[in-house]
């Protein structure tokens, strides 16, 4: 994994995790006797958080007046939607219209099974449309396939980031906070059962903090 496939050390531990599991199994089951990796301590690293700001969300929204395949385009759609609710790729790809009600989302989140209410604003309810309850709100490609589209949609604008479709909840929580959303809302939204879970994005904003002490140099 460190050698062949250079991943990461989450990517790492993530699948030991996973061993692990079918390891405890084996012994449970009879087939192995003792636990090969019971020395072995898993260690989860804070991974880089990439986010877009207001700026680099209008770029993108501006892209949607150019000429764009229709397969960007609707990549582009699907995405800045959960830019501007939090929600993940999988709430997103299972998203249907009877999760509308008014102008709020009522779902089940399909990793947690949180039952969450995100309110709609305005630049989220144009990319709905209309149909039928179970009818499903956006054609989602895999998320490999999204990934790639969004690379290129990227790769159009002066955006020097690496997105991936999770930085959009990335985007929808750090922005929120900028905004002065009071954190435990956004943590409600995002469906955390945990505030330090939510309280990690308040760490991505230190350029804030910077530019706001930034206000002691005009004082002699």
């Amino acid at each position: 994994m460190i050698k062949s496939l250079d991943n990461n050390e989450n990517t790492i531990n993530k699948t030991l995790s996973f061993i692990k599991v079918m390891v405890h199994r084996a012994i449970r089951d009879g087939v192995i006797k003792q636990n090969p990796l019971k020395d072995y301590k898993l260690k989860k690293i804070t991974g880089n958080r990439e986010f877009l700001s207001l700026q680099e969300l209008k770029i993108l929204e501006n892209l949607l007046k150019t000429e764009l395949s229709s397969r960007h385009r609707n990549v582009l759609k699907y995405f800045l939607f959960a830019c501007y609710t939090g929600l993940r790729y999988q709430d997103i790809k299972d998203l249907r219209y009877g999760n509308i009600d008014q102008d709020m989302i009522i779902l089940n989140m399909h990793k947690t099974k949180e039952r969450v209410s995100v309110p709609l604003i305005t630049k989220a309810k144009k990319f709905l449309g209309e149909g039928f309850p179970e009818q499903r709100i956006f054609r989602v490609n895999t998320n490999q396939v999204t990934n790639r589209y969004l690379k290129e949609l990227v790769q159009l604008t002066p955006i020097k980031k690496k997105i991936s479709f999770h930085c959009a909840r990335h985007t929808f929580a750090t922005v929120g906070i900028e905004l002065g959303i009071p954190i435990e809302y956004i943590s409600s939204i995002l469906g955390h059962k945990d505030l330090k879970t939510t309280q990690i994005y308040t760490k991505i904003l230190d350029y804030k903090k910077i530019e706001m002490m930034k206000k002691w140099e005009k004082y002699p």
